[in-house]
């Protein structure tokens, strides 16, 4: 039986809110080893592990109610509707905790109605909730901080990536991942942002990137202007300056007829290259 919406990765990383939430995750999406294998050089190696960042994200009530037609009396709080990844995250003892906290709730206000679970107003499901002191949203799930900046704010889910990046939760990143090139394939990798601005004019271009020692001190960020293509080198050993996520490339001016390219290689570089989130901010 599959529930009225199913749980996957994207619901973990991208498309963290829901109307109906009942409740809040954050733990990594992980996967423990299947088998151990002896790869062609000799040495042994794990398969089928996997551990992916995720951003705190709301778990919908529609995860955890069948179809209409399929029952009308059923709540399903620990084998809700999920995929095999995203259930690597929801698994943990405190979500199963808040779903059925959240569920018993659900299944006493049908009952006192008389209702079908799939009819249970959910503005007052989770306005008695939020009186039960149930989390329904948090920073990144409901006001992400991408959207409380200035100007413009991209986050790196939103880049177009050439080669394999990983996804990082290091550094306390804007939306609670981050990418980073693994420090291998040096001169194949890009992260391209493309942004179409509303009006033509001056902007100032930022980076956002967390730092560490390990970081290269050269990474190559270019930069497609109405004054042609710039590339600026970004040391990502030294701390962003800016609100403590950004580093300023400096200011363009750039046409709304065109979109703004942005594209940060790892070519040449001396350490790990980090791709957090890019801003633009009309030049004061």
């Amino acid at each position: 039986m599959i529930g009225e919406y199913v749980m996957r990765q994207e619901d973990c990383t991208k498309r963290v809110t829901k109307p109906d939430s009942i409740g809040m995750g954050a733990f990594i999406l992980d996967s423990h080893a299947v088998q151990r294998l002896v790869d062609k050089e000799g040495n042994v190696i794990d398969e089928g592990n996997f551990d992916i960042p995720v951003r705190p994200y709301q778990i919908p009530y529609r995860c955890v109610i069948p179809k209409r037609e399929e029952c009308e009396n059923l709540l399903v709080p620990v084998a809700l509707s999920a995929s095999h990844v995203t259930y690597g995250s929801i698994r943990m003892e405190p979500q199963f905790m808040i779903l059925g906290h959240s569920a018993g709730v659900a299944a006493s206000m049908a009952l006192k109605q008389n209702i079908a679970v799939q009819d249970v107003d959910i503005a007052a499901l989770q306005a008695k909730l939020r009186e039960q002191k149930q989390v329904l949203e948090g920073t990144a799930g409901a006001a992400p901080l991408l959207s409380k900046l200035e100007g413009i704010a991209i986050d790196d889910e939103a880049g177009v990536y050439t080669g394999e990046w990983v996804a990082s939760s290091y550094g306390d990143p804007i939306e609670g991942a981050a990418h980073h090139d693994g420090n291998t394939d040096k001169g194949q990798k890009t992260v391209r942002f493309e942004v179409k601005l509303p009006t033509t004019g001056t902007y100032e271009v930022r980076l956002a990137y967390g730092a560490a020692p390990n970081r290269a001190s050269n990474v190559p960020v270019t930069v497609e202007s109405a004054d042609g293509t710039k590339t600026v080198t970004v040391n990502q050993k030294l701390p962003p300056k800016i609100d403590k996520y950004f580093t300023s490339l400096g200011t363009f001016r750039f046409g709304a007829d065109k979109p703004t390219i942005i594209n940060i290689r790892n070519e040449g570089t001396d350490g790990y290259v980090a791709v957090d989130a890019v801003q633009l901010l009309p030049a004061k």
